[in-house]
C-alpha cells in the first residue's frame, strides 16, 4: 500500500471505522493495539483521504451502483476520481457494469497485480520496440494498408 509512485485515495470513514473497531483487529491480528495505530498512521500518511462531504452528490448516485450501502462512500468518490479503481475483496457489494458506465473498473487484489503485470509487460515490449510512438505508428500503417488492401 505503500508505494511512492501510486497514491490510494480512499472516504475519510475508513480512518474512523478503523479507529471504531481497532481493538477487534488487534485481537484478531494477534499485534498490539500501538503497532496497528502505528501501521494505520503509515498507511495513511501515504494516503489521500478525501472527506464526504466533498463528495455528496456522487454518493447518492453511488448508492443506486452498490448493493451494501455502507459501500457507497468508496463508489461515489471512484466516481468523483473517474476513471478509478475499486479495490475491494467484496465485488459482489458493486454492479459492476453499472459503476463502468461511470468509467469505474472493480478489482479483487489478485485480479488486479495480474492486470499490472501485464501492463508493466507490455510497457518493457513496447520500450524495447522503440517505444510508444513507434507502436501506434507501426499499428497506423498496418490498419490503413489493409484498408487500402496493399
Amino acid at each position: 500500500l505503500v508505494q511512492k509512485d501510486i497514491k490510494l485515495t480512499v472516504p475519510e470513514s475508513i480512518r474512523n471505522e478503523i479507529n471504531t473497531h481497532i481493538s477487534e483487529i488487534a485481537r484478531k491480528s494477534g499485534l498490539p493495539v500501538n503497532v496497528i495505530r502505528q501501521v494505520a498512521n503509515v498507511v495513511f500518511n501515504n494516503m489521500n483521504v478525501v472527506k464526504e462531504e466533498t463528495f455528496v452528490d456522487e454518493i447518492r448516485e453511488a448508492l443506486k451502483l452498490v448493493y451494501d450501502k455502507s459501500d457507497s462512500p468508496f463508489a461515489g468518490l471512484a466516481i468523483k476520481m473517474k476513471p478509478s479503481v475499486i479495490l475491494t475483496y467484496n465485488k459482489r457489494h458493486f454492479d459492476e457494469a453499472s459503476l463502468a458506465k461511470h468509467d469505474v473498473k472493480v478489482f479483487e487484489p489478485g485480479e488486479l497485480a495480474k492486470y499490472l503485470d501485464m501492463a508493466i509487460k507490455f510497457d518493457k515490449k513496447v520500450k524495447r520496440k522503440g517505444g510508444i510512438l513507434k507502436l501506434i505508428s507501426s499499428l497506423y500503417l498496418l490498419r490503413t494498408s489493409r484498408e487500402s488492401g496493399s
